[in-house]
């Protein structure tokens, strides 16, 4: 199969969320990214699952690495449009899934710390939430 470099000297961090395989064809492509990398998924998530989450993360090397998981968090909570119109209730968009603003702050102050950490802010990664929804796997 042919390679393609998708590289772009621009991008000096990355944030995916709910990241998808495209069916196994780059589960291990993790080992080529280059630069700071913080995944973010939902343990209900039934499009994306942890196996194939943790399948992309497991191989990348770079240093810092952050994989966080919401516990009550579904694919469709990172993209609630999807809820509003009703695409899929039951992968985050359930009355017992978490609140999708709750989840939406702790995105936004989780990727806040991230960034400022890669470029430099001094305590910035000490600002990661520590929050019972949302568990942080620490190699």
């Amino acid at each position: 199969a042919d390679q393609h470099d998708y590289s772009d000297e621009r991008v000096w961090a990355s944030i995916p969320f709910a990241p998808w395989d495209a069916d196994g064809a780059i589960t291990d492509g993790g080992s080529a990214i280059e630069v700071p990398v913080m995944v973010l998924t939902g343990d209900r998530d039934t499009s994306t699952d942890l196996e194939m989450v943790t399948g992309m993360y497991d191989p990348i090397a770079v240093e810092p690495r952050y994989l966080g998981r919401f516990l009550r968090g579904g694919h469709f909570s990172f993209s609630p449009m999807a809820c509003e119109i009703g695409l899929e209730s039951d992968n985050g968009c359930g009355e017992d899934d978490l609140d999708l603003e709750r989840l939406a702050t702790l995105t936004n102050v989780s990727a806040v710390a991230f960034l400022e950490s890669v470029r430099g802010v001094s305590g910035a990664i000490d600002q990661l939430p520590t929050d019972e929804e949302l568990v942080w796997l620490v190699d």
